[in-house]
């Protein structure tokens, strides 16, 4: 894993300025520590920073470019087959001079052209310079492990790995107020969208190409259509065994040290134990909070780690050290978002360096086998149930009953009244509404700003017009376009890699995915158990104190903090005169919003007040 960063001028006679290229890409050396470079020809300049993972000789150091001189790559990610795509590429004559998986990406290039990408099993964002076309072809992976940012204007494409190093170059530098409505509803700003203008992200699945003439984009693949598969139960069981053992042992490649996240769910433990029957010694790594109960799941993941004869490091993490871990989460964070698990998921990555460079991981296979509390309220609003009712009878004294999300009383109340309110709307607006932290009406309420476009509304269909409320399927199938690649794994990736840590998701192999998608939802969630099929294919790998344990989450006691520790931040950053000056916020729905954390029903004000807080760090470090 790496980063990449790269500029594009539509005019011939434009010349890339090598210390502005060179100072862009410094800004991505905590991506790739091990090692930098750039490469520029005329209009185009590519710069690149090293972790070092495979062939780890200099020779496979990037810009990487060919015999010929014709081809320049930069690449961030692995190629999981390349061994194979090298064998097949030498039996046709082709020649190698390095031993990794960038040079097999560049030779497939060559070899196919745009055609390449359906080759690659992988994680991947790469650009590569055709010096003779003088174009840039440039690609991101299926399901969007790997980010891939680009600025557009009249002059030029600049992209990059992450939005800082396109800020570091010099762009303009105009809020989207789309891009802040969706922020503001969802805790992250989804795909194409950037907070900025001009500025977006590259799709999953697609590919781009940058010439005299423009940029134009292409998908290479996209994520199948929620099906049912027409073989056996069994079939069907034995073939989604096959297809994660494959996926494990093909992220096992790796000439650094090697380990596994371990939780206390089933996810992480199937990994694990994949893992430890094809490498001896496996190492795992579970962060515990001594004293903090319901966010503490180290118990169970030490059952896990005895199960499969690991070498566990279970590294305990004090309320005050994850605390001043969010000064680092903050520094991090070159676009919002308020994801407040980052700042736990970033604590585990830094003391897990200290062991290996490269993390397997159990993540997307809730996205896939329906793992979330939300699914189970889904799939209950599908087929309305009587008990339904009973809740309804609730809502009038609804106001009584104090909400938040620091006690399970509290929080099972603040999630019955959410499913109310949800299960009186269409089933894409349903969704909508429990993807969401805030509420139209109350982002309409909270920004000062012009409201949404048609576009907003165009991009938002986007992602829920599958949902019919008639199969599980489709809302799974929904979460894998939305929720799984816009904040799953953009948390993930940014959190983890600025720790110079890789982290690989088997259940994302796209051969897993395909399959999974075509399973009919009966086998994956009911009234009762959720992930099933999963259970059963593995239940020889999950220890029998796990497999229907309750689904937790990986969270921090933010409204204790939003109350005690971060209240100095909170209201230095929310200062009236500050924000008249903004011209962004109201002034009213904030104060409103703090009188709310400190009521005895906080409800959700917490995160709400954490995603404006995120902002407002942001907004100071890049636009001021």
């Amino acid at each position: 894993m790496c980063g990449i960063f790269g500029v594009y001028y539509f005019n011939d006679n434009s010349f890339v300025d090598e210390s502005k290229l060179r100072s862009a890409t410094e800004t991505l050396n905590k991506r790739g520590p091990d090692g930098s470079g750039i490469y520029i020809n005329g209009n185009c300049g590519l710069g690149h920073t090293r972790l070092s993972v495979i062939d780890l000789s200099q020779v496979a150091s990037q810009p990487m470019t060919d015999e010929s001189g014709r081809y320049t790559i930069v690449f961030n990610g692995e190629c999981y087959n390349y061994r194979e795509l090298r064998k097949s590429l030498m039996a046709e004559g082709i020649t190698f001079f390095s031993e990794g998986d960038t040079e097999v990406i560049l030779k497939m290039f060559i070899r196919h052209g745009s055609n390449c990408t359906k080759f690659l099993n992988g994680c991947f964002a790469f650009a590569i310079f055709d010096k003779q076309e003088k174009s840039v072809f440039a690609a991101r992976d299926r399901l969007g492990i790997k980010p891939l940012v680009y600025y557009k204007d009249s002059e030029c494409v600049v992209f990059a790995s992450e939005l800082r190093a396109i800020l570091k170059w010099g762009i303009k530098k105009n809020i989207d107020p789309d891009a802040l409505r969706f922020y503001f509803q969802l805790n992250y700003i989804p795909a194409p969208y950037t907070i900025l203008k001009d500025t977006f992200k590259l799709m999953p699945g697609q590919y781009m190409i940058i010439n005299s003439s423009g940029l134009t984009k292409n998908s290479y693949w996209v994520l199948p259509a929620a099906g049912k598969n027409e073989e056996s139960y069994s079939e069907i069981r034995d073939k989604l065994r096959d297809l994660v053992f494959r996926s494990v042992e093909r992220r096992l490649i790796a000439d650094v040290p090697l380990g596994c996240f371990l939780s206390g769910g089933i996810d992480s433990a199937i990994i694990t134990g994949i893992a430890a029957r094809l490498k001896n010694d496996m190492m795992t790594f579970t962060v515990s909070f001594p004293g903090q109960g319901m966010y503490d799941e180290s118990d169970k993941a030490q059952i896990t780690a005895q199960k499969h004869k690991t070498k566990h490091n279970c590294i305990p993490v004090s309320s005050k050290e994850l605390f001043e871990n969010i000064q680092n989460v903050l520094d991090t964070t070159d676009e919002p978002f308020a994801d407040s698990s980052a700042i736990a998921v970033n604590i585990l990555s830094r003391l897990t360096r200290k062991y290996v460079t490269v993390a397997l991981s159990g993540d997307g296979a809730d996205e896939l086998f329906g793992g979330y509390n939300k699914h189970s309220a889904h799939l209950r609003a599908i087929r309305s149930p009587f008990s339904d009712n009973i809740l309804s009878l609730l809502s009038p004294f609804s106001s009584f009953f104090p909400e938040s999300r620091s006690g399970k009383i509290p929080d099972k109340i603040r999630k019955a009244k959410k499913y109310l309110k949800g299960k009186a709307l269409k089933a894409n607006d349903r969704y909508w509404l429990w993807c969401s932290l805030m509420e139209k009406a109350q982002v309409d309420n909270l920004l000062v700003a012009e409201k949404e476009s048609e576009n907003y509304d165009f991009i938002r269909r986007m992602y829920i017009s599958d949902i019919e409320g008639k199969d599980m399927n489709e809302i799974l199938h929904s979460d894998m376009r939305l929720v799984l690649p816009n904040d799953m794994l953009t948390k993930t990736d940014k959190f983890s890699m600025s720790e110079g840590l890789e982290v690989r998701v088997p259940f994302l192999d796209h051969t897993v995915v395909e399959h999974v998608m075509q399973i009919n939802s009966l086998h994956k969630i009911s009234a009762s158990s959720r992930k099933i099929i999963l259970k059963d294919v593995f239940s020889d790998l999950i220890p029998d104190e796990i497999i229907n344990s309750p689904k937790h989450g990986f969270e921090v006691p933010l409204e204790k903090w939003m109350k005690s520790d971060l209240k100095e931040m909170l209201n230095l950053n929310t200062d009236q005169e500050f924000l008249k000056k903004q011209e962004i916020f109201d002034t009213g729905f904030i104060n409103g919003l703090k009188m709310q954390l400190e009521s005895n029903s906080p409800g959700d004000s917490p995160a709400q007040l954490w995603a404006i807080l995120v902002f407002q760090y942001w907004w100071k470090k890049y636009i001021i």
